[in-house]
């Protein structure tokens, strides 16, 4: 069940997303193992993300770079959001805008941050309900 579209501020920006292209995967390692040379491509329209901690150690790639015969734990069929605006970073409750009404409808998501962007990643599955959701108070392009 979808609630009321969250009131919009006059004072907070229109947020825009970006579909980027493709589907991804979600890649656990143990930690301390080494980068898989796969995952250093350049891919400078889209995401990839290392991330190591005492955790483990974390890959998000697009799906066609993992190799075949790759034996770790992997979920692939994730679309991704771009947060293309707004870009400042002193602008508080972005996220619970965007997370909030999808949690309302049970979507679950993956929110992957960097300096310059972030990005909610999503279930294929779900994507196309996700931007239903989002189109009411964000421009997705």
């Amino acid at each position: 069940m979808i609630g009321a579209p969250q009131p919009v501020s006059d004072d907070l920006p229109q947020i825009v997303l970006r579909a980027l292209v493709g589907t991804y995967s979600l890649i656990n390692l143990p930690s301390g193992a080494d980068i898989p040379t796969w995952a250093l491509r350049a891919n400078p329209e889209g995401l990839t993300s290392l991330t190591q901690s005492k955790y483990g150690f974390s890959i998000i790639c697009p799906d066609v770079w993992v190799p075949g015969a790759f034996e770790g734990e992997r979920i692939p069929e994730w679309r991704v959001l771009r947060v293309e605006a707004p870009r400042d970073w002193a602008m508080h409750g972005l996220y619970s805008r965007l997370t909030q009404p999808l949690a309302d409808d049970a979507l679950s998501i993956y929110i992957v941050g960097s300096y310059n962007a972030d990005h909610i990643l999503l279930r294929s599955r779900d994507f196309a309900r996700a931007r239903q959701i989002l189109s009411r108070f964000c421009e997705i392009i």
